[in-house]
């Protein structure tokens, strides 16, 4: 739901961010490719993210998008993570795969929504850094659960994003999503999804932010948290 990472020029060349509300810039990374118990290939630019704790999922891959959570709260939470996770994906794909993905993870009602969300911002992503991929990383470092029932779950996600536009400067941002999730098609689906800036730290003033191009130089060769190479 590029959950929610992606969008157009105004602050920077701007950004806004995919699976949300429209309320933060937000770019692409590489999420992580199926842990060894899921049998269906990826669909290009769609890599799922690393395997959470045992029994809770990932279990499986659709349309090249990891699912298959387990019908828990932390099943609930696994698949918030691998949503987000997901945005990072997004921003570089073209509508048509964009579209596809996001369908997999939407509930019935949310479906339409959603697609029409991530087009529009994909659109004003492009518009607003021309000249090849963003490139957006996510950190999730804390997370809120609060089931409303067995089949309804509100996931609120802490995180930091890494963006890396073509021919700008790299910069970060932090980012609440919050994911209303429902059990439905015998796995956890996005209902509603939005998102809040911050809260952020203080930045530390010490050393020169990376210039365009620095930031991905001194990156080659990594890859995502838990990905074997």
């Amino acid at each position: 739901m590029l959950v929610a990472a992606v969008a157009a020029a105004v602050v920077i060349a701007t950004v806004v961010l995919l699976s949300r509300d429209g309320q933060q810039p937000a770019p692409t990374a590489a999420v992580a490719p199926p842990p060894a118990a899921m049998s269906s290939p990826s669909a290009p630019g769609v890599s799922p993210p690393p395997p959470a704790p045992a029994g809770v999922g990932p279990s499986t891959v659709v349309g090249g998008v990891a699912m298959g959570y387990a019908h828990s709260p932390a099943g609930a939470e696994a698949a918030a993570v691998g949503f987000l996770r997901l945005d990072s994906a997004l921003v570089a794909m073209s509508d048509e795969a964009a579209s596809a993905a996001k369908r997999v993870i939407a509930s019935s009602s949310a479906a339409e929504a959603l697609v029409a969300d991530v087009v529009a911002k994909l659109g004003a992503l492009r518009k607003g850094y021309p000249g090849g991929a963003t490139l957006y990383r996510i950190g999730v470092l804390a997370s809120r659960v609060s089931p409303a029932n067995a089949d309804r779950v509100r996931v609120e996600l802490w995180h930091v994003g890494v963006v890396s536009p073509p021919a700008a400067m790299p910069y970060e941002e932090w980012t609440t999503q919050r994911y209303e999730l429902v059990w439905e098609r015998d796995d956890w689906r996005v209902a509603g999804e939005a998102s809040t800036p911050g809260p952020r730290p203080l930045p530390l003033p010490r050393g020169e932010p990376s210039a365009p191009g620095q930031l991905e130089a001194a990156l080659a060769g990594f890859g995502p948290v838990g990905v074997t190479r």
